[in-house]
């Protein structure tokens, strides 16, 4: 991992910890059979996960092809569906995303927490 990517990772994980200090970072909220697989810098069990438990921080830089729609417009929110839960992924630059894992259903309490994260997490990036 570059120094510059530590170094932004090491901005949000403060950004979720001083508002978040509880909940943990997910991986593999998205598993590779169903084309994605998401880390971050902690690992946990998804399974594990409340209802909205939030936070994934990701670094991944295939997924950018796929947050642009047919028309290459930004899509603020991409939703993956999976049995057990939904995955919101919310792009806060080129290679970094915020993810969200919640039970089917819940999008109404997660969209908003998501919008706000992505907004605070690229206003403490614009001072790097």
């Amino acid at each position: 991992m570059s120094e510059s990517a530590q170094k932004t990772i090491d901005v949000v994980a403060n950004v979720f910890k001083s508002e978040y200090a509880e909940i943990p970072l997910c991986i593999s909220v998205v598993q590779a059979s169903e084309g994605f697989e998401l880390y971050s810098t902690k690992t946990c069990d998804p399974s594990e996960m409340e209802a909205i438990t939030v936070l994934g921080l990701i670094a991944f830089e295939e997924l950018k092809t796929s947050i642009t729609s047919r028309t290459n417009e930004k899509i603020n929110i991409l939703i993956f569906r999976t049995a057990e839960r939904e995955c919101y992924v919310a792009p806060v630059s080129d290679d970094i995303f915020l993810v969200a894992a919640a039970a089917p259903g819940t999008v109404g309490n997660v969209m908003p927490l998501l919008d706000g994260l992505s907004a605070q997490v690229q206003y403490e990036l614009s001072k790097l």
